[in-house]
């Protein structure tokens, strides 16, 4: 669950396993809160390896679970990623031409609290194998990378190879107010609603272009849910 819908107030789950690559975008540094409480809720929910990527240290004191580790030297973690999934495509890629079933991998998540700051951190060769990653990386694989983002550091990205093909624009998370200032996630129709400013607890979650306004998940109802 990702916050409780404004309209019905019922509990909204989003469809992050449908996609490789999810956004959570905000005006400013908004979405990190969110981006804090959604990490500790996959951390309990979601049978899957968790790898959390904060090379800014955006997260720190947003106080996350010591299961949680947050890994801020991110060379060494790009690296391992970049070979796990070089290993998953070509295993995918031997096992279709042999007309074979794919491997059931394990799911692996990997959470990026900022994706300039990523790349502003690695080497050379760090940022060609993460951008490698991004390119190739498939929810077929068992794969899914949240990324979080201020919006004027991944306007800059748009037309990267990686964002072309895995970002239409019609599914992601937007957190706080200003979105109709906004184009990286295009609803298929604005409202007054949508333009309405708000503060960092809402959010609006597009599904296929459809908006959902959404309080967005809090201590309050982490707890409910725990309950």
């Amino acid at each position: 669950p990702v916050g409780v819908e404004k309209e019905t107030l019922s509990v909204k789950c989003a469809p992050f396993d449908r996609h490789f690559i999810n956004l959570i975008l905000s005006a400013e540094n908004d979405y990190l809160n969110f981006f804090g409480k959604l990490s500790e809720m996959i951390s309990t929910r979601v049978p899957a390896e968790l790898l959390l990527l904060d090379p800014g240290q955006l997260l720190q004191g947003k106080g996350l679970p010591a299961r949680i580790s947050l890994r801020s030297d991110c060379e060494e973690a790009v690296s391992a990623l970049f070979l796990e999934v070089l290993q998953r495509n070509n295993v995918s890629k031997e096992a279709l031409s042999k007309k074979q079933e794919v491997p059931d991998f394990q799911e692996l998540v990997v959470m990026i609290s900022s994706l300039f700051a990523l790349r502003a951190g690695l080497s050379a060769e760090g940022a060609e194998k993460l951008g490698l990653i991004l390119e190739r990386g498939r929810k077929e694989y068992h794969l899914h990378l949240f990324i979080g983002e201020k919006l004027r550091n991944l306007e800059a990205m748009r037309y990267e190879k990686w964002f072309q093909n895995a970002c239409t624009g019609a599914d992601g998370l937007w957190v706080g107010g200003r979105f109709t200032e906004q184009y990286l996630l295009k609803p298929s129709v604005t409202t007054a609603e949508l333009r309405r400013d708000t503060g960092p607890e809402s959010g609006i979650l597009l599904e296929k272009g459809k908006p959902v306004l959404l309080r967005l998940l809090s201590d309050r109802e982490k707890e409910a849910e725990d309950e």
